[in-house]
């Protein structure tokens, strides 16, 4: 709509800046814009939640591990591990073979 206020200003085109075509088509072309901005935003927060939500379970994973790494440092029974922590036998003994390495 500032080229339409230019051209005005400068007594250029009035009569087609005037007409509802040409209104219209500008409207369209703002609008289209403004959905592809509005697109882009939201594309952008839904991937910085799930950056966010991969961020949480990695974090949540690395505690968990840690825990299996401390009761396997307390000497804890492989099988007590797994129920306490809800981590498979292999995972445990693949913490267990990086602990003793």
């Amino acid at each position: 709509m500032k080229a339409k206020k230019e051209c005005m200003k400068k007594g250029l085109l009035i009569e087609y800046l005037n007409r509802k075509e040409f209104v219209d088509m500008a409207m369209e072309i703002y609008t289209v814009e403004q959905e592809k901005q509005d697109l882009r935003e939201e594309t952008m927060k839904e991937g910085i939640e799930k950056g966010i939500e991969k961020g949480i379970e990695k974090g949540i994973e690395k505690g968990i591990e840690k825990v299996a790494t401390n009761l396997l440092k307390s000497k804890l029974p492989i099988e007590q591990i797994v129920q306490y922590t809800g981590l498979s036998k292999e995972e445990v003994m693949e913490i267990h073979k990086r602990l003793i390495q």
